[in-house]
């Protein structure tokens, strides 16, 4: 994977406008972070709210394939944006998505449960 990464210019994460997926945290658009690569996904809420978060997302209407070309374009034809939006990704993922910063929330919920 980490092959096809370094030769993509983003990733893509489209999802139908689904319930369930709506509140959905798909590990797909945490890799392209931890990778450095820009992602493009569905708007779903909690996608913007990460997108806006991390400065590392294009969120657009999975059912509009004009904003998912839009997307896609702004990202081919700005490679600069596309490697700023790839660091802000990589940055975010260091700062708030690894074991270190996770370990005391999933340990302290453990002990909840009594496991």
């Amino acid at each position: 994977m980490n092959e096809l990464y370094g030769s993509a210019v983003a990733g893509l994460c489209m999802l139908k406008p689904v319930r369930n997926y709506y509140y959905s945290q798909p590990i797909k658009i945490y890799e392209y972070m931890a990778a450095g690569l820009p992602y493009i996904c569905s708007d779903f809420p909690l996608w913007q709210e990460l997108a806006a978060a991390s400065g590392a997302g294009i969120c657009v209407n999975p059912e509009n394939t004009a904003e998912l070309s839009k997307a896609i374009s702004t990202l081919l034809l700005d490679r600069k944006k596309a490697e700023t939006m790839g660091k802000r990704g990589r940055e975010y993922v260091i700062k708030h998505c690894t074991w270190s910063i996770e370990e005391k929330s999933l340990l302290s919920l453990y002990e909840t449960i009594g496991a």
